[in-house]
């Protein structure tokens, strides 16, 4: 699955719908639906250890990722997608460290204006007005 592939599918879910929340969920099953068609294994909510963030308690919770899609021969994530309506720097952050870890790294931002701030190196921005 390229970005362009990703954009397009983000696009068209999209459409779908003007409410945010709505959106997300929609892109979200978009994407998995393509990839249950490509055979590919992914993982929903991917728990990803090496990014972690502190409640307001004190607890140290790791990130959670919204799409992984998995090297069927390792287990091993190869690509993290994140679907985000507002620029969220967790979600920067979680990416970041999976791209310094080999990871290939989207953020997949949909409504409003393109992504503002510095993105780190590579994290791919897919734009989905």
């Amino acid at each position: 699955m390229t970005p362009t592939d990703l954009q397009k599918i983000a696009a068209e879910a999209r459409a779908l719908s003007t409410r945010r929340a709505e959106s997300t969920a929609r892109i979200t099953t978009a994407i998995i639906d393509t990839l249950r068609a490509e055979g590919r294994t992914f993982e929903i909510e991917y728990t990803w250890r090496h990014a972690q963030r502190t409640t307001r308690s004190g607890r140290r919770v790791p990130g959670r990722v919204d799409v992984a899609i998995i090297d069927p021969d390792t287990g091993e994530p190869v690509v993290f997608i994140e679907i985000d309506s507002a620029n969220k720097a967790w979600s920067l952050h979680k990416l970041a460290t999976a791209a310094q870890r080999g990871i290939r790294a989207i953020w997949l931002r949909h409504g409003g204006h393109p992504p503002s701030g510095t993105i780190p190196d590579g994290v791919t921005v897919i734009h989905v007005p």
